[in-house]
This record gives C-alpha cells, structure tokens and sequence, in this order.
C-alpha cells in the first residue's frame, strides 16, 4: 500500500511545471506521429521468484478481528525507496496499482493471519498490504480515505534468487480515516445546495441526495438584482464538489482574476462521484439517469436557486481528467444547455485511439492490467466506472468488460459500446457536428501535458485535428508537464471562459 504522503503526491496531482504552446485550430500542428502509446509495466525483469508469507495486523491494531478482501503486491527496493520520498514517477504509481493481486477473503487480528504469495522479479523485493473491510479497493489506493481498511508494507527489503523461494511475513500497522478537516464549501459567499433526485441512484445504489458547492462573485450580495454567468467544475475521479475548492482554490483565482479583468462568474463545483467510481453522465439502469439529471434538472433548478445569467452563452464546464472528458462530452451532447467546454488533460478524448494497440485487437497494457485488478478486487475504479456507464447489463457485476481479461483481447459486443461514447465517435454524427459548428466554434479550450502520465496527450491531439476537419474552431494548448493541476492552468483556464461567457448584467 502506498504512504499517504505517496498516494496524495500521486493521485492529488499538482502542477510541478508548466510553460505553454497555444496553438489556433485554423493553423492546427502536424499530427501526432503514432496514436497514443502503449504504456509498458515498469517492472524490471521477469517474475522469475517466489516470495510467500502471513499478513498479520501489529499488535497496536489487534483489539478485534476485522474481516475483508486482502491485497498484495509488491515492489524493487529501488522502487519503495522513491515511493516513500514521494518522488515516484507516475508510471510506476499507477503500475503498482496494477500489481495488487488478491489474497482472498480473510479474518485478520486477535491471533488471525492470512498466507499470501507473490510472483516477483529476482533481486530485492517490498511487499505491500492492504485489508479491503469496505469493499473499495481503488478509492482505499487512491484516496487513502476508506474508514477501517488496514495498511501496511515490508520494513525491510527480501532477497530473492533467480527461481528462488523466500518466506516474509508482513504486519499491517496502519488504519485509514474518512478524510476530516473543516469544510471547504463555508464562507460569506459559499453556498451549499443539495437535490434529492432517486434517479440516480441505479442498481449500485449511489447516493441520490447530489451536493454543490456554489462560490458566489465579488461583488455578489444578499438580494442582489444582478445575474452572472456560471463554470460548472467537474472534478476527477472519485471526487465530489469541493475538489476545485481546496488546492488549488479556484474561488481565490476567480476572485483574482475579478480584480485583473473586471469580468466575474459564479462557480459550481458538482459531485459526479459515483458507488462504482465517478459516472461520466449518462443515462444507465446500473449506473442512474445522470444525463437527464445532469441536462435538465439540475440546470433548471440551479438557474431558479442562484443569480445565474439562464441562457447557454452564459454555462461552461471547466473539467479536469474525468471531469475534462465529462465537459467535452456534454458540450457536444447539449450545445443548447452549455454553450462552452474546457477540457483539462481530458480522458482518452479519442477513446479507441487511447485503449486500443494501433493494427491490432488488444488493449493497451494499462487498461488491461487495471481491469484485472478492479475484477479481482471489486469496489469499482477507474473502467469499473467506465463499464458501469458504458456496458451496463443485469450480471452480478452490472456491467461487461470490453475485453477478454486473461489476453487482453478486444470483446465484442462491448467494446463497440465503450467506443460509441468517445467524443471522437460522437463528432461523426451529422446532429452533433451541426451543433458544435453552430453553437460550440470557438468556444472549445483542450489543454494537455506531453508528457501525461496516462498517455493522454496523443488521443487529446488527435481530437484536436478531428474538430479542425470538421469546422470547429477551438484552442489546444499544449504544455511539457504530466496530468496535473495547479493554479497556473485553472487560472488560464478560468480566464479563457471568462472570455467566453456572457458579461454579467442586471
């Protein structure tokens, strides 16, 4: 399991580098050279050993016995050490999570310990633990915010030979908490509305009471006859409606840039977190009616709740990663609801062109490896999300995996159901391009790292010069950085739709 201290480095993602190249859709760069690269595992060598032992709990955390799914996987010593100074290269973060393999069902504490083993490189090896006793893997990795899940790694590096066998016990020593602190929807110009909509709510159950956070202008008081224009801000995965407003806070930036443009906006940041993972806005009897939700009610009733200016040419959604594909989506579904769209280091905007091996029917190494870990393990993720949205059926897991998990090969029918929701397929329908020449030229922001560590920015360029062929001006910017977000990309972005919206007026 990840340190705390790695897991928010990883996965918190904030913008170390960032320097810009902006180019217009009427003088578009040369294509990308290949589609998006298959991400290798960063694994050195073969698994050409074995390492097996007993996961106990340490005695500070053995008052009972708990039960859950338990998790292991392991790392190099080269590995653990750049993952404990938070200096780990995303590649390896996200191989790591691909590593996990279960180790069944168990009752640990009190005397209780479970055997793993593990197939592992030769040489020194880490292994790491997780207790699963909610049932969310993925978000217990990622967040590190699953109340009760027990933790825990080697203290020392095993030695292994080449086809060799070796024996280490591992204590799990540390036990996760929902994520406390104050409540960063709170202040004089913070409000906070809920909607109750049982729609949403699916075979997975998801909640259906959906939170907002709203960050009202400057200028803004009690009573105020003034309307202004609204940014939607669609978080990334598994995240809720205050995630743009801690680090970094897009309140303060729009107050800022309030000061530097005299233009202001009300913000809304929107829970699209779901019980498999985050939903990526459609309407799915696993998933719920987050579409309709999305497009007409809670449009309509935010509209009658705030001092919003109602027209589209006054809505943008402002996306990063999960919510980045969610904003260009929704663009390009309902131009007459929302009348502008950045999406910031976007999922696979050209969803075949991300998943798929050029010339071939397999998946790219990545997706494959997730998808193992998130079957095995279960609690949803990252393509649980994705399947429950895109392939939903009435199977115990809700949904069908677009490929076969032991080869990696592409199953139909689900992956055509996957790929009919990539904006790339949606822009060939004749109604959508109509839409986005009509109403969305010009009005499209892309911005992306080259160096993505999801390998987003080649399908992200791709998407690029498929609105240039059909006529939809927009911008890409283009910067040397990965996935991340810090102040100096949401200020651009929050500037640009500034640009964009309507002025506000009484």
């Amino acid at each position: 399991m990840l340190p705390t201290r790695t897991r928010r480095h990883a996965l918190a993602l904030c913008l170390l580098a960032w320097s810009s190249a902006c180019t217009s859709s009427r003088t578009p760069p040369a294509p990308p050279a290949s589609r998006a690269p298959a991400l290798e595992a960063s694994a050195p060598g073969a698994l050409d050993a074995v390492v097996r032992g007993k996961v106990r709990v340490a005695g500070s955390l053995a008052t009972g016995r708990v039960r859950g799914r338990l998790a292991v996987a392991w790392a190099t010593a080269e590995e653990a050490r750049a993952l404990s100074s938070g200096k780990a290269d995303f590649h390896l973060l996200a191989d790591l999570f691909g590593r996990y393999r279960s180790a069944g069902e168990v009752e640990l504490g009190a005397g209780a310990e479970a055997p793993y083993q593990l197939a592992v490189p030769a040489g020194d090896v880490v292994v790491f633990a997780l207790l699963d006793v909610a049932g969310q893997f993925a978000r217990s990795l990622i967040k590190g915010d699953v109340a009760g899940n027990l933790t825990g790694q080697s203290l020392s590096p095993v030695r292994l030979a080449r086809g060799g066998t070796a024996e280490h016990d591992v204590e799990l020593t540390a036990a996760q908490r929902a994520r406390g602190g104050p409540d960063p929807c709170t202040g004089e110009r913070f409000q906070r509305v809920e909607l109750d909509e049982p729609a949403l709510a699916g075979r997975v159950r998801n909640a259906t009471t959906r939170r907002f956070c709203i960050y009202l202008p400057p200028s803004w008081r009690p009573g105020t006859t003034r309307r202004w224009p609204v940014a939607y801000l669609l978080p990334g995965l598994m995240s809720a409606e205050t995630a743009r407003f801690g680090w970094p806070h897009a309140g303060r930036i729009a107050d800022s840039l309030a000061d530097e443009t005299g233009r202001e906006l009300i913000l809304v940041g929107v829970d699209t977190s779901s019980a498999l993972g985050s939903t990526y806005l459609v309407d799915s009897p696993t998933t719920g009616a987050w579409e309709t939700f999305f497009t007409q009610r809670m449009v309509r009733e935010l509209d009658a709740t705030l001092p919003t200016l109602a027209t589209s040419s006054a809505r943008v959604l402002v996306g990063h990663s999960t919510g980045g594909f969610n904003a260009m989506v929704m663009a390009l579904r309902h131009p007459e609801v929302f009348g502008a769209a950045v999406a910031s280091s976007p999922d696979g905007l050209d969803l075949e062109a991300w998943m798929r091996e050029p010339h071939t029917q397999q998946a790219i190494p990545l997706a494959v490896r997730w998808m193992r870990v998130e079957d095995e393990l279960g609690g949803g993720g990252q393509f649980s999300s994705y399947g429950g949205d895109f392939s939903p059926d009435d199977s115990p897991r809700g949904f069908a995996w677009p490929i076969d998990l032991t080869t990696g090969t592409l199953v139909e029918p689900a992956w055509s159901r996957w790929m009919a929701h990539s904006p790339a397929v949606l822009l060939r329908e004749e109604r959508v391009r109509a839409g986005a020449r009509e109403r969305l030229s010009g009005r499209i922001l892309l911005m992306v790292g080259r160096q993505d560590e999801f390998g987003l920015h080649p399908p992200t360029e791709l998407f690029s010069h498929q609105l240039t062929r059909e006529g939809v001006a927009h911008e890409l910017v283009v910067d040397e950085g990965g996935h991340h977000l810090g102040e100096v990309k949401l200020r651009a972005q929050l500037k640009w739709a500034l640009g964009k919206l309507d002025a506000a007026r009484e």
